[in-house]
């Protein structure tokens, strides 16, 4: 979908996305559970219906109306035979649900994008072959899948958590239905940490227990998954990006965001008044304005997803600012290290990064009337939409169907704000 972008005056009011990370968890606990949950507020992506279409082909019936899910849980017994997942782009859905289909089923075959072929996959790799059991990806020009064979049901697993949370997530699901108690201790430099939070949180409401003790998880046996009702909040992560062109370009106002979240982006509000942005808080409406700002620092190990909204405010402040832990943006969808500096260098501004850091100077965002831009990673789109708002200029976007992975709405929300999209072709 090739688009022309035109800003004008910021200036509107729009309602945070639902939560992506909350609607993967939401979604894989009701499966778990006996009898019919009710998602209400689902974010509605290409990365939750991979997630709804693997607990779907796991057994659950899922069915989708609109921003609710009705799901109806799986029957937790052993299968014979195969089990075929489609995940594409997903490496959420991947990490979260792999040690479950090996579980249920003698073998999962997996189709797999190829961008999701090159992502690290090691701790899994070392789990699946320590314990003797076959996990291979096999490339073709048609169709790139893996095969994974071998329930890696153990007492004690220690997992490098320096790579991704995602891994600890997935072993978190499976360990309640084994027979005995499992402890995951957690070694490394942890990242995303209040990621593994947030899996503690909606097991929780799904009536599973977890004692965690220092960076060691213990888990009891023969657990039950209980059915209930749950409400997916804001998206933080995502929301930041509106209060970020607020607090740069004019005024905007998220509402549905929960100031206390156990989101680990939340910290953005905190960002935003580090750099003394004018921020307001009634209740669940946060308004972000136009704003002289500060330039401050962040550091990457539990806020990745905050790194392109980070980089556009600073972009815009007083002083210089330092993305660091910024290698963990190498795996992403993309490179995203290299893409943020190349992104704001179209802009003529000025940045720049070394092995783990990315550095920002102020600068006024100037870029060629409708020069073409092009990527296929769904935040990077996103940063260069900020970046047309603030120019100022007509920029055309090659390709913005990259936006669907997590937020199909953005541009609709951008409108609502006072940047205008055509869609070209």
């Amino acid at each position: 979908m090739r688009v022309e972008i035109t800003p004008s005056k910021i200036n509107g009011t729009i309602t945070a996305p639902s939560s992506k990370s909350l609607t993967h968890r939401a979604i894989i606990c009701a499966s778990l559970a006996n009898g019919k949950s009710v998602i209400t507020n689902a974010n509605i992506c290409d990365d939750t219906i991979a997630t709804i279409y693997a607990m779907r082909a796991l057994g659950a019936r899922i069915d989708i109306i609109g921003s609710k899910l009705v799901v109806k849980g799986m029957d937790l017994e052993k299968k014979e035979g195969d089990v075929r997942l489609v995940v594409d782009s997903s490496a959420s859905t991947l990490r979260f649900v792999l040690p479950l289909a090996t579980h249920l089923y003698d073998q999962a075959i997996i189709k797999v994008n190829r961008d999701l072929m090159k992502r690290p996959f090691k701790v899994y790799e070392d789990l699946y072959s320590q314990k003797g059991f076959e996990l291979r990806k096999v490339k073709s020009p048609k169709i790139n899948r893996m095969f994974a064979s071998g329930d890696v049901d153990q007492k004690v697993y220690t997992i490098d958590a320096s790579e991704s949370s995602q891994y600890v997530s997935g072993l978190l699901f499976l360990a309640p239905l084994l027979s005995h108690t499992t402890k995951i201790e957690l070694v490394g430099d942890i990242v995303s940490k209040s990621y593994i939070d947030l899996t503690l949180a909606v097991l929780a409401k799904y009536g599973i227990k977890v004692k965690m003790e220092d960076n060691i998880l213990t888990i009891k046996g023969n657990q039950k998954y209980k059915a209930k009702n749950y409400a997916v909040e804001g998206d933080w992560s995502l929301a930041a990006n509106y209060l970020a062109l607020g607090a740069v370009c004019g005024k905007v106002t998220v509402n549905g965001l929960n100031v206390e979240s156990a989101q680990c982006d939340a910290e953005f509000l905190n960002v935003l008044k580090r750099m003394c942005a004018n921020v307001t808080v009634e209740g669940k409406r946060v308004t972000a304005l136009k704003s002289d700002l500060m330039a401050t620092d962040i550091d990457l190990t539990d806020n990745v997803d905050l790194a392109m909204p980070f980089s556009f405010v600073n972009a815009f402040a007083l002083g210089g600012s330092r993305i660091s832990n910024a290698h963990r943006l190498e795996a992403k969808e993309s490179d995203r290290k290299k893409e943020i500096v190349e992104t704001l260098k179209k802009f003529n501004l000025v940045a720049s990064f070394d092995k783990d850091n990315i550095y920002i100077a102020p600068g006024e965002a100037k870029i060629e009337q409708k020069e073409v831009l092009k990527s296929k990673d769904h935040r990077i789109l996103m940063l260069m939409m900020l970046l047309t708002a603030a120019s100022q200029t007509k920029v055309i976007i090659d390709d913005a169907s990259g936006l669907n992975k997590s937020y199909p709405r953005f541009l609709d929300d951008m409108k609502k704000l006072g940047v205008k999209y055509k869609v070209l072709a």
